[in-house]
């Protein structure tokens, strides 16, 4: 059986999903509005206060009057075959003896069609963090002139010559080079 409270909940954010809004900012609109999470709403269905205690810096416990919305549930919520009213294992699809899910209602929320298309906004907004465009991976590369080697400096130790290799990085005074081997580290000059 549906719980209609939940059901309007996930209703809306889909609606605004669709409507142009991001996971976070439908979370915001949510805590603004003073919508329970999914913690608070399962808390109060069963007769007790929202909130309560979570982890804070390591060995200190947090109390909370109440449980924010946060764009990642929103995306787990929305994503989960859960929603299509199959049982789950460890976010996994239960299957009976033919491979078929496991139904845990006869009531899906969402038809598959509109499943599909949430997963399909979640896929179209993805940002791939893993994968950059640069194609150099030295972020100091040949901004500055290595005195020793008379050759750019290629980054973080990297040899520049046989005796020695250059440490480049930010400092508080701009570029700043030390050296593992050899002298002491020259300044440093701007590379043309």
């Amino acid at each position: 059986m549906q719980d209609p409270e939940a059901v309007a909940v996930i209703e809306r954010i889909i609606k605004e999903l669709h409507s142009g809004k991001t996971a976070a900012a439908v979370a915001t609109g949510l805590n603004t509005d003073a919508i329970p999470s999914p913690r608070d709403h399962w808390s109060l269905r069963k007769g007790r206060g929202t909130g309560g205690k979570t982890g804070g810096e390591k060995g200190e416990t947090v109390q909370r009057e109440r449980f924010a919305w946060r764009h990642g549930a929103i995306k787990e919520l929305l994503t989960s075959e859960r929603l299509l009213g199959w049982k789950t294992q460890d976010n996994k699809p239960v299957r009976d003896s033919k491979g078929a899910p496991v139904m845990a209602t006869a009531e899906p929320i969402p038809t598959r069609e509109e499943f599909d298309a949430v997963g399909a906004l979640f896929a179209e907004r993805a940002v791939d963090n893993k994968h950059t465009d640069r194609t150099d991976t030295v972020a100091l590369l040949l901004t500055a002139w290595c005195a020793i080697a008379d050759t750019p400096c290629l980054g973080t130790r990297t040899a520049v010559r046989d005796d020695h290799d250059c440490d480049v990085r930010m400092g508080p005074h701009g570029l700043e080079a030390s050296y593992l081997y050899g002298d002491p580290a020259p300044p440093l000059k701007q590379a043309d």
